[in-house]
């Protein structure tokens, strides 16, 4: 009977982890989305493959996604003349995946933890703030 209360805490905990993964991931496809598709370097809708559940594979496909939204994102920035230094969400998207990978070095996993979670949430911030830039031009040329 223990093991049944074991396996429901396990599906909580779970269903409770991704919540906001999967509010980060929308918030990627609809940025993604609002640029044009020939600026776009991903589908939106590819975001998705960040909830296959295979540790290696979603270390590297952190990398390629974060390198393909900044991309994106600064081609947009670029054909409609929005000011930026560099790949607005490239650094701390950067940032975000070397620390998800530092953890399987035993001695960096206990700070990678807290590290990841802080660029994650920048990250997050990030493209919600291109988002809301590429929104508020949208609604300006309407």
């Amino acid at each position: 009977m223990e093991q049944v209360g074991n396996t429901g805490t396990f599906i909580i905990v779970v269903i409770i982890a991704l919540i906001p993964l999967i509010l980060f991931i929308r918030s990627i496809q609809s940025t993604l989305k609002l640029i044009a598709p020939y600026n776009r370097k991903i589908k939106p809708e590819y975001v998705w493959i960040t909830l296959i559940p295979l540790p290696i594979f979603t270390n590297i496909w952190s990398f390629i996604l974060v390198t393909l939204v900044a991309n994106s994102v600064a081609l947009e920035y670029k054909e409609r003349a929005i000011p930026f230094q560099s790949k607005p969400t490239f650094i701390v998207g950067l940032l975000m995946s070397i620390t998800s990978c530092l953890a399987y070095i035993p001695a960096f996993k206990k700070f990678t933890a807290i590290g990841w979670f802080v660029f994650f949430f920048i990250y997050w911030a990030r493209i919600s703030q291109c988002k809301r830039k590429l929104v508020e031009l949208q609604e300006s040329s309407i």
